[in-house]
């Protein structure tokens, strides 16, 4: 909820709207309606950005996603490239897409998101631009080629399961990620929700084909934790990383951890955003 709360700062502040608000393309109709309506959680519908009509998972969701890529620039970076290669593994609505197409007009973009619902909102927002160069794959992205059982929250967590008996669980197709790194690949994005250790240790002896990697780090609650595997693999890769709270998952950990009720992230007790670069 960081995200949310300082975008709700924004919009009260009286310059909000000719600093950040009217920065990300939105109109003043619609800058009321965020002020007004910002707890609003209805699913599938419409909002501005950049002048374009995209659709949107849920309100909170949205502009948190809105805080992290347009304000904070979590996936600023830079190349020589002017083409780059940019791989998005879990690229939820296309928020990301859309950054790395201002970023790099000309880069080429291979984009993974495994939930068909918010792939199909994904493509929806990507052809609202006109982008070329971008392909959105409704697909899992995994160490093997095959299907898995997939459970959608119809927001940010969905998730592979791998056998889950749970009734909201779907079969999802899973493409194993190691064949597109055959060339070289200027960024590799990774937020795929638990599933990240296992892909890195499968694509490792890759990594040298690529220049910038960003993963998302989930500790599931009561499973053995695999940080230490996880930044193993990138050093072993040439990587030196940065690592910042993605999302704060226990307020005071010392007492939380005994009570998974008391975890604001759900199922995870640990959510960290790592920056792995070339020195």
């Amino acid at each position: 909820m960081k995200y949310i709360k300082r975008f709700y700062f924004y919009l009260k502040e009286k310059y909000a709207y000719r600093t950040y608000i009217k920065k990300l393309g939105i109109t003043f109709p619609e800058y009321s309606k965020y002020v007004n309506n910002i707890w609003d959680k209805d699913d599938n519908n419409t909002t501005v950005l950049f002048g374009k009509n995209i659709r949107r998972i849920n309100n909170i969701c949205y502009m948190e996603c809105v805080m992290e890529i347009f304000i904070d620039e979590v996936y600023r970076f830079e190349t020589s490239n002017k083409a780059p290669l940019i791989i998005d593994c879990g690229a939820n609505i296309g928020l990301s897409l859309i950054y790395f197409k201002q970023l790099y007009p000309n880069s080429q973009i291979i984009a993974f998101e495994a939930d068909p619902n918010i792939a199909e909102i994904c493509r929806y927002n990507v052809e609202q631009f006109n982008f070329k160069d971008v392909d959105v794959i409704n697909a899992a992205v995994w160490t093997t080629d095959g299907y898995m059982s997939f459970i959608p929250n119809d927001s940010l967590g969905g998730k592979l399961e791998g056998d889950s008996d749970s009734s909201k669980s779907i079969s999802v197709k899973t493409l194993r990620l190691l064949p597109y790194l055959e060339k070289f690949v200027d960024f590799l994005k990774i937020d795929i929700e638990g599933a990240e250790v296992d892909l890195l240790l499968d694509i490792k002896d890759s990594l040298d084909k690529v220049g910038i990697l960003f993963v998302e780090y989930h500790s599931s609650v009561g499973e053995p934790q695999r940080l230490d595997l996880l930044l193993r693999v990138l050093t072993d890769a040439g990587f030196r990383y940065y690592i910042k709270e993605a999302y704060p998952a226990m307020s005071h950990p010392f007492l939380n951890y005994k009570n998974k009720n008391k975890f604001t992230s759900g199922t995870f007790d640990l959510q960290l955003n790592i920056f792995a670069y070339r020195a």
